[in-house]
């Protein structure tokens, strides 16, 4: 495979001892994304601020992403916090 063009780890907020690594592997209108080792192809179209539509394996989700502190993000999905 070819270079990761990004890096990113993510935990869970009720899983505090929970820790995945996201990494971009292709950029362009359809990116192509690992997580822990496991590949997905995603899309996503922004709807405001926060609400964004992000397509996962041919699944659309929506979601609602919201700064919280210290340089992490709350992810929502269904009314539940997915991530911090």
């Amino acid at each position: 495979m070819g270079t990761t063009l990004a890096t990113y780890y993510a935990k869970l907020l009720d899983m505090p001892d929970s820790e995945y690594k996201v990494e971009i592997l292709e950029d362009g209108p359809i990116k192509k994304i690992a997580v822990n080792g496991k590949i997905y192809e995603v899309d996503y179209n922004m709807g405001g601020d926060s609400i964004h539509s992000i397509i996962i394996d041919h699944h659309s989700h929506g979601v609602q992403i919201s700064p919280s502190s210290n340089n992490s993000y709350t992810i929502m999905n269904k009314g539940g916090a997915l991530s911090d």
